[in-house]
């Protein structure tokens, strides 16, 4: 063969080895407390992680499946010093009714508290404490 034949070969599977092994790792940037990525949004994959990181108003997001659909909680640190919680309703089950899905979807409630002051039950229910929100 050729030389340059060669040269495009090892090309081939060079490229084909680094897909093949970025595909097998998948979760390799997965941490064991929870957390994905490594960047300034702490990206947490449990409701331990997500409680933990938002009683320290660190900028985190956490996507749970749940009975009703998928709601997203992200917290963050706003600039007069309170914690902030924004409870977002991605997507409402297709098993609810049409009229409670065109209510919820979409929407968010953002709620205020203090460093250390994180309720677990707010991710827990949908309506806790929704008379200290707004949204």
């Amino acid at each position: 063969m050729k030389r340059i034949n060669w040269i495009i070969l090892f090309g081939i599977v060079l490229i084909s080895g680094c897909i093949i092994t970025d595909r097998e790792s998948g979760d390799a940037d997965k941490d064991m407390d929870g957390v994905v990525g490594g960047g300034g949004l702490k990206q947490c994959t449990t409701v331990e992680c997500f409680v933990g990181a938002a009683n320290e108003c660190e900028e985190t997001i956490l996507e749970l499946g749940e009975d009703i659909g998928v709601v997203e909680y992200y917290t963050q640190l706003d600039s007069s010093g309170f914690c902030i919680l924004n409870k977002k309703i991605i997507k409402v089950s297709d098993n609810e009714d049409p009229v409670v899905k065109r209510m919820l979807e979409g929407k968010n409630l953002i709620c205020a508290y203090k460093k250390g002051g994180f309720n677990e039950r707010w991710v827990s229910s949908l309506i806790y404490d929704i008379e200290n929100c707004e949204g």
